[in-house]
């Protein structure tokens, strides 16, 4: 799959850096307030710890493109367009340079978040959602302090080689500070009756009064680099009232952020957590044994979570959980818990095929939890005891048929309670068709689409499904989310007589553009090919000259005429599916028809 890092994750995530070049924060370890270092003496290493240390700096490339660049050769790209607003919100806060960086490493914790769970476009919201919510995920600390200390004179003066102080010579009338306690960001000045005076040399210490050297040489200001805790100044002896003063007038960013970075949060964070408040989403039991707790049928394929909390004493050998979307129903899928093993299956032709066999490894007592989150193609499922964390890979969940589930064989479940959401009812276009509608596989079309980046929709189909049937589920999708654009790909399990169109077809067609009309959506309808076994050329004409936007999928594959054999190559051997070129051929009809509204 191509991955968007890049172009969307950069662009909405870090956009809040993208000042010109002269504006944005300097996140070297020459940054602003840092001092020249005497050539004899090696300056303290600026190893901030609010900064990645795998991050070599911010550089513009050209316009209002900038490049994040890491030590291990990798570089981000990120174009600034826009992104006047962020960056001035950051710069209003108080954010120190350190924020590009925190962002990048927080770019890289989330590309790390499979793009078949979320979607790549959701990535880039959710950091955008971070960008707005500053305070919520970044820990500040600095807020316009000073204070004033009296200098405690000892003759003599400190180096920064060994950081040990020497008596003052013929040639040097010197004298040093008491030491100082400081914090990153610290700007640390030296008054003789009130006026700035000149510091010979500031000698710098981590860890206590260990690691010294030399930090600045005949300076009126020192800015403290992080890592550092304590300095001592030396200064020509003087008999005037001295103070130290030490101010830290700007906020720093001192940790990465404080929620932990998972497709969870990514997904709550992008708008992708459905929180509708309805009872056919969610059920509770306080006790559930030997049953099952069931949420009504749907057919959503994609973006979909499942979500089973119970609490058990202990499981026993031959005890079973499940949870699912369809246990014995054609086009279903399941999740088999027992004490030591989890399984996991796909359910078609009256017979499972078996995706996961293994050892969990959680001890299954207390709190638990199981989820199964359902991405573009590939779902994982986890087990969580409060301790510890089960995991598993991904692997294809075709579960969009049958109730969703909920169920115990033997073994004593309390205080249950069964949830499943959709991650893309915000989605702005809607898909609604039948066997056409898969993502996994090279002959379907929707599969290119998430080839070619298109992964932010809602998609609802199953095989064998008629127009009355996706009415119906259509009617249930409203209840929770209002979509710019419908795009209607049903019919061919509607097909023609030898005269005039589907009446089941007209209908239900019909009685979805009025809803659409009622709730101000665009619906898009489609042509639908015709095979050497269904015919689908009356319901075609109706289509196009229905006044309504269509996507003419029959010109497609070449199959406006009846009976049609489609184009050479493009149909499989059942005379009904495409084969990969034709749904290559599919997929570039609805980018063409489409281009103006499909959105990465």
């Amino acid at each position: 799959m191509k991955r968007l890092l890049v172009a969307v994750l950069a662009l909405l995530l870090l956009v809040s850096c993208g000042a010109p070049a002269d504006t944005l924060p300097d996140t070297s370890a020459d940054g602003a307030g840092a001092v020249t270092e005497p050539a004899e003496t090696e300056a303290p290493e600026d190893n901030t710890p609010d900064e990645p240390s795998d991050m070599s700096g911010v550089t513009p490339v050209g316009g209002t493109v900038y490049s994040v660049n890491f030590e291990n050769g990798h570089s981000v790209e990120f174009d600034a367009t826009n992104a006047e607003k962020f960056f001035n919100e950051a710069k209003a806060k108080g954010y120190a340079g350190s924020l590009i960086a925190l962002l990048a490493t927080s770019a890289f914790e989330i590309e790390r978040i499979s793009d078949d769970q979320i979607g790549a476009r959701a990535k880039g919201k959710a950091m955008k959602k971070i960008l707005e919510n500053f305070d919520e995920y970044f820990d500040l600390a600095g807020s316009d302090k000073v204070r004033t200390i009296e200098v405690q004179k000892t003759k003599g003066f400190y180096v920064g080689t060994d950081g040990k102080a020497y008596p003052e010579s013929e040639t040097q009338k010197l004298a040093h500070t008491q030491l100082f306690e400081v914090s990153t960001g610290d700007e640390f000045k030296l008054l003789a009756d009130g006026e700035p005076m000149k510091v010979y040399l500031v000698v710098a210490f981590k860890d206590g009064a260990n690691n010294a050297s030399a930090a600045g040489k005949e300076i009126t200001s020192y800015k403290v680099p992080a890592g550092v805790t304590h300095i001592i100044a030396s200064f020509v002896d003087t008999d005037k009232k001295l103070v130290a003063e030490i101010s830290n007038q700007s906020a720093i960013v001192k940790t990465v952020l404080e929620k932990y970075v998972d497709a969870d949060h990514i997904a709550y964070l992008a708008g992708k957590q459905a929180e509708l408040p309805t009872p056919n989403m969610s059920q509770s039991k306080e006790l559930l044994k030997n049953g099952y707790i069931t949420l009504g049928s749907n057919h959503i394929f994609t973006y979909k979570t499942l979500v089973l909390n119970f609490d058990v004493d202990s499981i026993k050998d031959g005890d079973i959980i499940g949870l699912g979307h369809g246990e014995t129903a054609y086009g279903g899928s399941g999740v088999e818990i027992t004490k030591d093993r989890i399984v996991t299956y796909n359910y078609a032709a009256g017979r499972r095929t078996y995706l996961v066999n293994e050892e969990h490894g959680i001890e299954l007592s207390g709190h638990i939890t199981v989820t199964v989150k359902n991405g573009l193609r590939a779902a994982v499922v986890t087990i969580d005891n409060g301790k510890d964390k089960y995991c598993s890979t991904n692997f294809q969940w075709f579960g969009r048929n049958g109730d969703i589930f909920a169920k115990s064989a033997g073994v004593e479940l309390k205080n249950v309670k069964l949830d499943w959401s959709c991650q893309a009812y915000d989605a702005d276009i809607w898909y609604f068709g039948d066997s056409y509608f898969d993502t996994t596989t090279t002959a379907r079309w929707a599969y290119y689409m998430v080839e070619d980046g298109y992964t932010d929709f809602f998609f609802n189909g199953f095989p064998g499904r008629n127009t009355q049937q996706g009415l119906e589920d259509f009617k249930k999708a409203v209840e929770f989310g209002t979509p710019k654009y419908v795009v209607w790909c049903l019919g061919m399990n509607n097909g023609d007589s030898e005269t005039g169109a589907n009446s089941n077809y007209l209908n239900a067609t019909k009685e979805f553009l009025a809803i659409c009309e009622e709730k101000g959506i665009t619906p898009i309808l489609s042509t639908i090919p015709n095979t050497p076994t269904v015919i689908n050329l009356y319901k075609n004409e109706w289509v196009k000259n229905s006044g309504h936007r269509y996507v003419d999928f029959a010109a497609g594959v070449n199959a406006s005429e009846k009976g049609s054999p489609w184009g050479a190559g493009m149909l499989s051997g059942d005379n009904v599916h495409p084969a990969t070129a034709g749904a290559a051929a599919l997929y570039a009809q609805l980018k063409k028809d489409l281009a103006d509204i499909l959105v990465k």
